[in-house]
């Protein structure tokens, strides 16, 4: 059975970043909004996004072996929208967005544009490729990478946007001593 597919709202609760893909290739500089952007090992840095295969993007990506991905700023809500409008083959995204005052820069050691105002700004190289159901799942190492902690990401869920609200504390330490407590008496070494 399909439990998450397209037909059911169980695919709506997960809670995701959104990761602005930007390539260039056969269909030249494009830019996409990914929901599925993971950190996937600290080290080395390897990152992962799955992208619908076909598109503009994935062509971009298995054409040039190289994307960048700059997480979306809370206030960058046009931006996602503009990168998840349209195909890359049909339509200019990067010009779009150009033409709006959007700031941008070529990347450091990448062929392909970078938003500015990320809090989080990687390139990556692709290290393998495959497909995975509707998508192809992209892994690449992490070549170059800036993050500025002031800027706070963009959030998706259930098909809206949203921003980071309150903190909820992690618990405190007579709380984890509890814990160890009861991890040593239900211990499975003993």
């Amino acid at each position: 059975m399909d439990y998450l597919g397209h037909d059911t709202k169980a695919r709506l609760m997960f809670v995701t970043n959104l990761g602005l893909i930007t390539t260039n290739g056969p269909n030249g500089y494009n830019i996409m909004t990914c929901e599925w952007t993971h950190h996937v090992s600290y080290s080395p840095s390897i990152v992962q996004v799955n992208v619908h295969g076909g598109n503009a993007t994935a062509e971009n990506i298995i054409a040039s072996k190289e994307f960048g991905i700059s997480l979306a700023a809370d206030d960058q809500n046009m931006v996602c929208s503009i990168g998840g409008w349209e195909s890359g083959k049909l339509v200019d995204k990067i010009g779009m967005l150009k033409e709006l005052g959007v700031p941008m820069h070529k990347a450091k050691k990448i062929d392909a544009w970078i938003v500015d105002g990320s809090p989080l700004v990687m390139e990556c190289k692709l290290k393998e490729y495959k497909q995975l159901g509707d998508h192809v799942c992209f892994i690449g190492d992490v070549v170059y990478a800036t993050e500025n902690e002031s800027i706070k990401p963009l959030i998706r869920y259930n098909r809206h946007y949203f921003k980071l609200g309150e903190q909820v504390q992690k618990p405190d330490d007579t709380a984890f001593a509890k814990l160890d407590k009861l991890a040593e008496k239900h211990s499975k070494k003993n």
